[in-house]
């Protein structure tokens, strides 16, 4: 039963299948852009991998609807950065026009402004960051505090910073093979240059964007003077990660938040599509066709592992989590018919959330998603909404370029089969999910299908070059002098990729602040009326660390000469000698 499951995993249809091949990866008669859809995307070894990522731009949309106080509406400047599309190749002098926000009126209130402190959030997988501070806005609390300048940098690839415009993800060394981490840290060090003055500089994020800050502490200690990581993947490394960790606690939210026997329940719904009788199923989904493909069954199946994950994934504040509802549905089908659960789960079939007399998964899997399709509707909305409002807002950067659906889905797909990985399984045993290894033959087996590389799996590792005492989930780091500190990690009892993070720093000033029932990046978001008392605290000590850090490095920067060139200008936005120009477009404002 499970092997059948399991090999069915590989074609699983990302994305309730709103999103099409065309739309994620649009193959050119020449050959030059890969499959990725079909083996990249697709792949149980990236499922919670590429999950995640359109769960936590779903959970903004849907889960987070506080909306900030008034004195808390930030008013960011939308800038323009004219970068080199490649910081290593000498012989390639291409550049593109790159995004980012900057708020500056913290800085008003101090007496010397060559002293103030800078806070870059490092842009990630989130793809378009247009308005992620109203999202993240607990470190502009901590800004505010201190007088600092903030900045807002999009990684490279993604959002509306895409080299060479829909030729991006090309399978070439200089389109889609400029998209490292590598090069996006270069990138940011080039604008963070162009901003600090004499004051402390303070990288920060939270998942990959968190391990992002952490390495730009690490790889730039004279630049970055500390880092602030929530929720960051550092040490989920090959040979370091337990790879059923991840699964083991998000099954274990919904076993605390919906009951003990909803691992079960989940269970029993995995098992009716491996036993699978089409006549039961199309009955509790109410599906209108007679005769469903195994395609349109993968697409249900996907849709319940994508819900479970998104669920699982972010169930701060308690009172507030999905869980409990989702697990009294499927416990409302009783013990007779498995075929029910995930109707139940998704709200599908006969009484669900449909407003139709069946559901028309012709229509559905459709290849342009229909803004009246359900899955179609809040999938768009979700990849849609911060680039339609950005270029609503912005007129679009000067170079033009577009934004295209799901292009963060291609892109993230690349950086998983090259730089950013982690081990991500399944055993059925200490998990809800149907099990499957995590291996790196099996990885690199689908990223040469897919984009013709091969994952560098020690990259991580090799560049923050931390050993641990032990292996497994929450590892602690072994001590060394070798590496810089001054480095904050968070992380939730309740987020699975929490499992990644060091549960002890390498070195006195390597801070861990365990966030009490956090979920997914929760400490990172803008603080609310929901918090419950042990986030409140969380966030006491992180601004009581940045703090205390952001003392004692001031001075010190203060009276330090400038080592990074010509940076005494009267205004950051002017041209300096290595040919970067500045274009202000607009100011972002919701």
């Amino acid at each position: 039963m499970w092997r059948w499951l399991s090999s069915r995993l590989a074609a699983l249809v990302f994305l309730e299948h709103a999103l099409d091949a065309a739309a994620l990866v649009r193959l050119s008669e020449d050959g030059r852009r890969g499959p990725a859809k079909s083996a990249a995307l697709q792949s149980p070894l990236l499922q919670g991998w590429m999950n995640h990522v359109q769960n936590m731009q779903l959970h903004f949309t849907k889960d987070v609807t506080s909306k900030p106080p008034a004195d808390k509406h930030y008013k960011f400047e939308v800038k323009w950065f004219e970068q080199k599309v490649d910081h290593i190749n000498k012989q390639h002098s291409g550049r593109f026009w790159q995004r980012y926000f900057l708020y500056e009126k913290f800085t008003e209130t101090e007496l010397d402004r060559t002293d103030y402190p800078l806070f870059v959030f490092c842009g990630a997988e989130q793809g378009d960051i247009y308005l992620e501070w109203q999202n993240f806005g607990f470190m502009l609390d901590v800004a505010r505090e201190h007088g600092a300048k903030v900045l807002y940098l999009e990684h490279r690839f993604f959002g509306q910073s895409k080299p060479y415009g829909a030729e991006a993800f090309e399978l070439a060394p200089d389109r889609v093979g400029l998209l490292s981490i590598e090069q996006s840290m270069a990138d940011y060090v080039e604008i963070i240059k162009e901003y600090r003055g004499q004051g402390p500089v303070l990288t920060f994020g939270g998942s990959l964007s968190g391990t992002i800050a952490a390495m730009m502490r690490i790889q730039f200690p004279t630049l970055i003077d500390m880092a602030f990581a929530s929720s960051a993947p550092v040490l989920g490394v090959v040979g370091v990660a337990d790879q059923f960790a991840w699964r083991k606690r998000l099954t274990d939210n919904f076993a605390e938040l919906g009951g003990a026997d909803c691992p079960g329940l989940v269970r029993r719904g995995f098992n009716a599509f491996a036993w699978r009788n089409p006549a039961k199923l199309r009955e509790a989904f109410g599906i209108c066709e007679k005769h469903v493909p195994d395609a349109h069954w993968d697409m249900l199946l996907g849709m319940a592992w994508q819900e479970l994950e998104s669920l699982g994934n972010f169930p701060y504040p308690a009172h507030k989590s999905g869980i409990p509802l989702a697990c009294t549905q499927m416990r409302e089908v009783g013990p007779a018919d498995d075929s029910k659960i995930f109707a139940k789960l998704l709200n599908l079939g006969p009484g669900g959330r449909l407003p139709y007399k069946c559901l028309d998964l012709r229509r559905w899997a459709a290849p342009a998603a229909s803004p009246s399709a359900p899955g179609g509707a809040a999938t768009r909305r979700a990849a849609d909404a911060a680039g339609d409002a950005t270029r609503a807002a912005t007129g679009g950067p000067p170079s033009a370029l577009g934004t295209q659906v799901a292009d963060w889905a291609v892109g993230w797909s690349y950086m998983a089969c090259t730089e950013v990985v982690h081990p991500i399984g399944a055993n059925n045993v200490t998990d809800m999910f149907p099990p499957y290894d995590w291996t790196v033959a099996g990885l690199n087996a689908m990223c040469e299908r897919a984009w013709k590389v091969t994952p560098d799996v020690n990259y991580l590792q090799r560049r923050i070059d931390v050993q641990v005492e032990r292996p497994g989930a929450y590892p602690p780091a072994k001590r060394t002098k070798a590496v810089a500190g001054r480095i904050l990690f968070s992380w939730g009892t309740r987020d699975p990729w929490g499992t990644m993070v060091p549960s002890r720093g390498w070195a006195d000033d390597v801070e861990i602040v365990e966030v009490p029932g956090g979920g997914h990046c929760s400490d990172l978001q803008t603080p609310g009326p929901e918090d419950t008392e042990g986030m409140r605290r969380a966030r006491a000590n992180i601004s009581g660390i940045l703090g205390r850090w952001l003392m004692e490095v001031r001075p010190v920067r203060h009276m330090k000469m400038q080592p990074f060139g010509n940076h005494s200008s009267a205004h950051p936005g002017q041209l300096h000698s290595f040919g970067a120009a500045h274009h202000t477009e607009a100011t972002a404002e919701r």
